[in-house]
């Protein structure tokens, strides 16, 4: 339908003179019913007062002398405008949606589940947010950290993060995204990982993960059906020291102080969650480091052994 004749109709149809067929019509392009209640909500405000025939008056001179039933459109035009802007009003309200956030904080593994069933599981120092607007028929989130995704079968589910985006092709994986670390491993069908950079565009499947760092591409081989976080235990392979200890200050909800240690140096191995003390030794024996635990303070220092 042509604007112009949609305009005439929303028109007519604000004054109640509609036609069946032409209600039906106007229907192929707009949602009346959500119109209807975006009026009633148009009516709770208190617009200025005005003047149909001062605007007359201003704009009479301007019409060519031919045109004789200028008073009888106008109002149709201005119904006809405002139903348009109001229109935009209810669109706008329907289609904004701030979304649903869950953190989880430092020392703790949260639980989401989300309106179709699908589980989440955020770890320490996560946040996600998902949008329930449209949700059965597209279904998507932001992650800030690192999640593990139990996904239901249903429409479109699309993760996006600060380095790169993850669409849901199967059921099972673990997205993780920290700095500039991008990681995404899939336990279960496949999911297909772009980078908001654009050096990477890729479909994983079972077995398969990718890491991205500073742009730096690498592939992953994973032999395990699910991350070792959500049982308590936090692995590393050949990962800096940086961020092994910033994944134990969110395990354990403390601060590491480091004094003159090469934060760049490489660590493989784990720590389990359940004893700070038995896990800062397992990474600072192999590392050839010392530590002192200040217990009120929250505080590990960290230093060269001698």
């Amino acid at each position: 339908m042509e604007d112009s004749n949609k305009h005439i109709l929303l028109a007519k149809w604000l004054e109640g003179n509609l036609t069946d067929e032409e209600v039906k019509d106007l229907k192929k392009d707009i949602d009346l019913n959500s119109l209807k209640t975006a009026i009633k909500r148009v009516d709770n405000y208190d617009f200025p007062a005005f003047d149909e025939n001062a605007l007359f008056e201003s704009i009479k001179d301007k019409v060519p002398a031919k045109t004789t039933k200028v008073r009888n459109i106008i109002p149709l035009w201005i119904k006809a405008v405002a139903a348009v802007f109001i229109i935009v009003l209810a669109s706008m309200w329907w289609y904004i949606d701030t979304g649903t956030t869950v953190i989880a904080s430092n020392g703790e593994i949260k639980t989401v589940i989300l309106p179709n069933q699908s589980e989440v599981l955020l770890n320490a120092g996560s946040k996600l947010t998902y949008y329930t607007k449209n949700w059965k028929k597209y279904r998507r989130m932001k992650l800030d950290g690192e999640a593990f995704f139990k996904v239901s079968k249903g429409k479109p589910f699309k993760i996006e993060t600060p380095n790169g985006t993850v669409e849901v092709l199967g059921t099972q994986f673990k997205v993780f995204d920290r700095d500039n670390l991008f990681e995404v491993i899939c336990y279960k069908g496949k999911v297909r990982v772009e980078t908001k950079s654009g050096n990477l565009e890729e479909i994983l499947t079972k077995g398969k993960g990718v890491k991205v760092l500073n742009n730096r591409i690498v592939k992953i081989e994973e032999k395990n059906t699910k991350p070792r976080w959500i049982e308590g235990i936090s692995t590393f392979a050949k990962a800096s020291l940086k961020e092994v200890f910033d994944e134990f200050e969110r395990q354990f909800d403390v601060e590491i102080e480091i004094d003159d240690v090469d934060l760049k140096r490489r660590f493989s191995g784990q720590f389990q969650h359940n004893d700070i003390n038995i896990a800062i030794q397992e990474i600072c024996a192999s590392m050839n480091l010392k530590y002192q635990i200040i217990p009120n303070e929250k505080k590990i220092i960290i230093t060269k052994s001698k």
